[in-house]
């Protein structure tokens, strides 16, 4: 997947791209990760990576992280730039 936000200003053109993959195994892997780049210099700005694995038939990890880097004070991601996170879970099912 490929989108892109035109803003106005000096002709800044910023790219999402992406893709999601699902291993289709049994314990139902499953991985989507993208990042966000502008034309002005090609550097990513932001990296995103969603995963989860079932460990049993009860049992579930997911993992979460979204990364914001390379930022100029011109530009609008920039009022943002200190929001990294990183999020792990364990979930139960009965």
């Amino acid at each position: 997947m490929i989108e892109a936000i035109i803003v106005r200003r000096s002709l800044l053109i910023i790219f999402f791209t992406g893709g999601r993959f699902s291993f289709n195994d049994e314990l139902g892997t499953e991985m989507l990760a993208g990042g966000m780049f502008s034309n002005d210099d090609g550097a990513f700005q932001t990296f995103r990576i969603e995963a989860s694995r079932r460990i049993n038939n009860n049992w579930k990890w997911e993992l979460e992280v979204n990364s914001i880097f390379n930022t100029k004070s011109d530009q609008p991601i920039d009022n943002i730039k200190d929001d990294d996170y990183l999020q792990v879970g364990i979930s139960y099912y009965f």
